[in-house]
């Protein structure tokens, strides 16, 4: 297993406070994904939350899947 996928492996099946997450926003702009416990992401865009291709007329259910299949190795779920 090369050493990023055994990396975000290790990540995800630890949980607590290191495990990346994915928390989805329904705004009036759309969808936005706010990513927590991950470093990358506000390296290269200065946030943590960033917009999705979804409308705020897209499923949730849908928006969630999508969002899951394409990080597979984050916790997706809804800002509550």
């Amino acid at each position: 297993m090369d050493k990023k996928k055994e990396n975000n492996r290790e990540t995800k099946t630890k949980g607590g406070a290191g495990m990346k997450e994915i928390k989805l926003i329904n705004s009036k702009k759309g969808w936005l994904a706010r990513y927590i416990n991950d470093d990358r992401v506000m390296s290269l865009f200065g946030t943590d939350t960033i917009p999705t291709a979804f409308t705020e007329k897209a499923s949730p259910m849908m928006v969630k899947s999508e969002i899951e299949r394409l990080n597979p190795e984050y916790n997706v779920s809804f800002n509550v």
